[in-house]
């Protein structure tokens, strides 16, 4: 590492060491942004979501507060409740299950306890095995009124069940049930038509509602039952509260339902919320702010039936009832931490990001140096960084499509399934299109127009006789045909086999309601000509519709429209064409064609149900009929066991909750799209679509999936592609790396030979002339002195070879008798003999410090200087150690020498210490580097006198013993001022021969 970075560096200087971290910032912010876009775009798409869906219950939520507070409508819903429990009671328990104490125990329960408590009166009848009908008892009730009451409503039963009276018995029920009920007491409206419909009555003088229902065990009816409801408590039942109850307890928590009053100051107390709900204390303060927001304070100018954002909660408003001064306000929870809630996934992504960079930008400035990462990991993290941001757009567009995707694929199929839904509804019409249709056809006919105008009934016949023939060719049906002549009874033709009609009563309401529609339409009120010429019985009928009898009035609309489909009552509907003409002007006639579609309607939706049903098998639809206070299943049968299931079950409340509203509603439940609709054009219908969406899901999961799979496998090629520039550039580098590690441990035969022709090769080839150049200097430093070698690397200059005064130790070791070895052997075989020996001699001296200074032929001269000031004597000890070292290695060489045949030769070693001259000597043309001094004469000496040795033969001075006697052995030298050395592995001290 450059020495310029271990000295301590400014702060400003420290900060520039993050500049090669520059480039890799930006590209992991880049990414960082990519995947935080991604995010906050996945984010806005849930949050579409979660509002879509809270805004489709809350639409559902307040359709149910809305049906609740239409009174009839509530109380009808509690009586079909009650109706169903009875049949479920009686289908397990037998007939014998049905008592007035049954009725009055399932009622309590049926009915909210402001409406039981109103019931001022009640009656039950039960069916014997003979077929007559008997009374039981009500607890309080007067006797001689109960069993009146009950005669009355065993034929209300028996007209219910679509079956006629006898003319006697009908003119009989007709007196005793306008007395009860008053003038709307007429058995064949109150009786046929009213069954399980809350029907306003004058009952023992007062005005009054009263509520039948016949309970059915099978196909045969078993029981009825009548109540009479007090009509001032009625009046004053208000299930504000708990409707609010009811949807806060359906809904959860995730919408709180509040009622507002529509003018005024809005304060807490006005305020009206379920019961078992806190208002939030933020909650007026901002209905406040909402209302300001209105144009000039116009609160009609505030949107209605759409979701605003105020204050960190969704708000949705609408009306409660045209003639009910409140407004139905859906809140949603307060979302804690708006922001963090909304952008948290990408806050965490940047937080992340600047956490990772702070971390690293503190490191590298605490440390005052890089960072210690490996050339080929930064290299592979900045090529992926460069590689994976591209990647990271791509995969973050690509879930973006995905998820566009898997949303149009909602909306397609939410589109679908309405398209199929109204197909249906126009097939279950067809039949009103067909009837239509074929009218159209006879009206066009002048023949039959002149003979209408007639004044002559076997014109009208023949008419009659015509339409009941050409119906059928327009796939329809005609059941009956009435002439209403201008102040004449009408007439009426009846095809055979045709069902029972609507009864007489009915033809006198619609002669009624043709009066009143001629006499508003057509005459002035002073006209003398004003008016029909009604029987009693019609001007009966027309004292009803002016009492303002709900179900017959809907004749007057029948009336303005041609074609259109009435329900007269829950058990029976009829398609009705109004036809008029005139004569010079003025009306001459009214026309009514007539079709009982009892089973018509439910025949084509059941099959066009079923058609759809095997052409899409994964999906379900489904089509109820709407009846008083609910719904009748028809595909699938009632009987199905799917409607005893969960599914079953879920089904039937969308259903009936579709029943109760104008709109559709429509909600994703697990891979489920599920629709309701009411039907517009087919009658009292609700029609259903669960699509499976499993396959769009699949799909969805596929293409993540699959484009995981791509980015993973082009990350994966873009690691290969890095290792590969990374090899091919890194590892060159690598090499020289662990080349300049062998260098620096002494191989000097190292070489790259790189054959590139970058600048890579041309670094290699300047690193071969190097290792070069360090091979010959090596060659060179053989013939240097070690002293010499570490004076010119320790000092620069031309005073750096001067002689100096140093304190040290001297070793001289010699051969003994060389000469006359060199004499009496070969020269090839001495020179043999002193490399060898040189070279062993060689490694314990540089192996404990020491410097060699000289080869004198066979004699070797090494240096030790003390490394510092405070450790006196440790050259000393070093030069024994490396003196006992030289002994052993010749001891092996004459091992070695001895094994091989060769002979041997003897070495002596003296060692000795003081000041000692060390530097150049010689002129400016020659100069020589030595070590002079006293002790190196006395190392020689004491060398000399090694041969008298008889232990190692290494002679230390005397004075030197002081700092070796801890570690070493001795014995008396062949003189008193040097000691002789025994080496450790010699126990007995004895030089081993």
């Amino acid at each position: 590492m450059d020495g310029s970075l271990r000295q301590p560096l400014s702060f400003w200087a420290r900060w520039r060491l993050l500049g090669p971290w520059l480039v890799p910032f930006c590209l992991s912010g880049l990414a960082a942004l990519a995947l935080a876009v991604f995010l906050e775009l996945n984010q806005q798409r849930a949050e579409v979501r979660v509002r879509q869906a809270w805004e489709a219950e809350a639409r559902r939520a307040i359709g149910l507060i809305r049906s609740s507070q239409r009174l009839a409508e509530r109380v009808d819903r509690m009586g079909f409740r009650l109706r169903q429990k009875l049949e479920q009671v009686v289908s397990r328990g037998g007939k014998g299950a049905w008592s007035v104490a049954l009725v009055r125990r399932e009622a309590a329960r049926a009915f909210h306890p402001l409406i039981w408590r109103a019931v001022d009166e009640g009656v039950v009848i039960k069916r014997g095995r003979d077929g007559t009908w008997q009374a039981l008892p009500w607890p309080g009730a007067p006797p001689g009124r109960s069993r009146l009451v009950a005669g009355v409503l065993a034929d209300f039963v028996t007209l219910a069940q679509g079956e006629d009276l006898p003319a006697n018995r009908l003119e009989a029920l007709k007196v005793r049930s306008v007395g009860l009920f008053g003038p709307v007491g007429e058995p064949l409206v109150l009786g046929r038509h009213q069954v399980g419909h809350l029907t306003t009555v004058w009952y023992g003088g007062k005005r009054a509602e009263i509520l039948w229902d016949v309970v059915m065990a099978g196909r045969q009816p078993i029981g009825a039952y009548l109540f009479v409801f007090q009509r001032a408590p009625l009046a004053r039942f208000q299930p504000l509260r708990r409707a609010l109850d009811e949807v806060a307890a359906r809904f959860g928590p995730r919408h709180l339902p509040l009622l507002v009053p529509a003018g005024g100051e809005v304060s807490r107390r006005k305020i009206v919320g379920p019961r078992r709900r806190r208002l939030p204390s933020d909650l007026v303060p901002l209905i406040r702010q909402i209302r300001r927001s209105a144009p000039a304070g116009r609160l009609e100018r505030l949107p209605l039936e759409r979701t605003l954002e105020v204050g960190g909660r969704r708000w949705f408003r609408s009306f409660l009832h045209e003639d009910r001064p409140w407004e139905i306000w859906i809140v949603s929870p307060v979302r804690a931490a708006d922001r963090l809630t909304t952008h948290g996934r990408a806050l965490g992504v940047g937080a992340a990001f600047a956490a990772f960079w702070l971390a690293v930008g503190l490191a590298v400035v605490g440390r005052g140096r890089p960072l210690p990462i490996p050339m080929r990991v930064s290299f592979t993290a900045l090529f992926l960084l460069m590689g994976g941001l591209p990647l990271a757009v791509f995969l973050a567009l690509g879930l973006t499509r995905l998820e566009a995707t898997l949303d149009a694929a909602i909306q397609r199929a939410r589109q679908q399934g309405e398209e199929t839904l109204v197909a249906l509804d126009r097939q279950g019409g067809q039949a009103l299109r067909d009837f239509r249709a074929a009218g159209q056809a006879l009206m066009e006919r002048r023949s039959v127009r002149a003979a209408l105008l007639a004044d002559d009934p076997r014109g009208w016949a023949a008419v009659a006789s015509l339409a009941f023939r050409l119906f059928p060719r327009f796939h329809s049906q005609l059941d009956r045909l009435l002439v209403f002549p201008i102040r004449e009874s009408a007439t009426e033709f009846t095809r055979p086999g045709a069902g029972p009609g609507e009864g007489p009563l009915a033809a006198a309401g619609l002669a009624a309601s043709l009066k009143g529609f001629h006499d508003i339409l057509w005459l002035p009120p002073d006209d003398p000509q004003h008016g029909f010429v009604l029987s009693d019985r019609q001007k009966e009928m027309e004292t009803a519709l002016r009492a303002g009898f709900s179900q017959v009035s809907q004749i007057v609309y029948a009336c303005k429209l041609q074609g259109e489909a009435l329900q007269i009552s829950p058990r029976e509907r009829f398609f009705r064409w109004i036809d008029i003409l005139t004569r010079h002007g003025a009306p001459a006639r009214y026309l009514l064609f007539q079709l009982n579609t009892w089973s018509l309607v439910e025949r084509l939706l059941r099959s066009g149900a079923a058609r759809r049903v095997l052409a899409r098998p994964t999906d379900r639809f489904l089509v109820a009929e709407v009846t008083s206070g609910g719904i009748r299943p028809l595909f699938p049968p009632a009987a199905s066991a799917f409607w005893r299931s969960a599914e079953g079950r879920r089904w039937f409340r969308r259903l009936t909750d579709g029943a109760t509203r104008d709109g559709g509603q429509d909600g994703l439940e697990a891979t489920t799209l599920w629709l309701t609709r009411r039907a517009e054009r087919s009658g009292p219908f609700v029609l259903g679509a669960g699509l499976d969406l499993s396959a769009a899901w699949e799909e969805h999961a596929q293409g993540r999936r699959w484009l995981w799979l791509l980015t993973g496998a082009l990350l994966a090629l873009i690691g290969w592609v890095g290792r590969v520039v990374g090899d091919h550039l890194i590892r060159p580098l690598g090499g020289l790396q662990q080349a300049l590690a062998r260098v620096g441990e002494g191989n000097l035969e190292v070489r790259l030979g790189f054959a590139r022709a970058d600048e890579i090769g041309h670094l290699a080839r300047q690193f071969d002339e190097m290792i070069r150049g360090l091979r010959q200097r090596r060659d060179l430093a053989r013939f240097v002195p070690d002293s010499l070698e570490a004076r010119v690397r320790g000092q620069a200059g031309p005073t750096g070879l001067e002689p100096r005064l140093e304190e040290g130790v001297v070793l001289v070791a010699d051969l003994r008798g060389f000469t006359t070895l060199a004499e009496a052997h070969p020269p090839e075989t001495i020179v043999a003999l002193l490399n060898r020996h040189i070279e062993a001699m060689t490694g314990p001296i540089h192996a404990e410090g020491g410097r060699i200074e000289q080869f004198i032929g066979d004699a070797v001269v090494a240096l030790f200087v003390d490394p510092g000031p405070g450790q006196p004597g440790q050259a000393a000890r070093a030069a024994v150690r490396a003196a006992c070292g030289m002994r052993r290695a010749h001891l092996s060489l004459q091992a070695a020498r001895q094994a091989a045949g060769e002979f041997p030769y003897e070495m002596g070693i003296g060692i000795d210490g003081g000041p000692l001259m060390v530097g150049a000597l010689g002129g400016d043309t020659r100069s020589e580097f030595a070590v002079i001094g006293p002790a190196r004469e006395a190392a020689e000496a004491l060398e000399a006198r090694s041969r008298a040795g008889a232990h190692s033969r290494i002679l230390v001075a005397a004075h030197l013993w002081p700092y070796l006697r801890a570690e070493f052995r001795s014995t008396a030298g062949p003189d008193p001022d040097c000691l002789e050395i025994i080496l450790p592995e010699s126990p007995d001290g004895v030089l081993p021969r």
